[in-house]
């Protein structure tokens, strides 16, 4: 190939996005997205992949935690129902917060005059 040069690269995955699904008829359900990211000298580069995680959400579960840039355990755990509890917390704060802003003015003004055009009659 012209120009071809050879690289060493160094490889990971990792979850590019969390969704805790919480219907209200059904068991709560984890999903995890990932991720495969590149590094080739100073260069990173991502590409999504299909790869899912899905756990049901077991409130009562203890979590081992990690240093999530360095992985190394912490020493410490968590309960899920006390993750469960932050994230629910974190919502509602922006959710408060996005309901006590100031409505923007509507770009157009609402439709109040009848436009003409032919009528349909329902068929029987």
């Amino acid at each position: 190939m012209y120009k071809e040069q050879r690289a060493t690269a160094t490889t990971w995955r990792y979850p590019r996005q969390f969704v805790l699904q919480l219907p209200l008829d059904l068991p709560a359900t984890f999903v995890v997205n990932e991720e495969d990211a590149f590094k080739v000298g100073d260069n990173v580069t991502t590409s999504p992949v299909p790869s899912t995680l899905v756990a049901q959400f077991d409130p009562s579960k203890m979590v081992d935690l990690v240093d999530p840039k360095t992985l190394a355990p912490t020493g410490k755990q968590v309960l899920l129902s006390d993750v469960y509890v932050a994230l629910f917390s974190f919502y509602l704060s922006l959710a408060r917060e996005r309901d006590t802003m100031p409505k923007a003015p509507l770009m157009t003004p609402p439709m109040t005059e009848t436009i003409p055009g032919p009528v349909m009659a329902a068929k029987k």
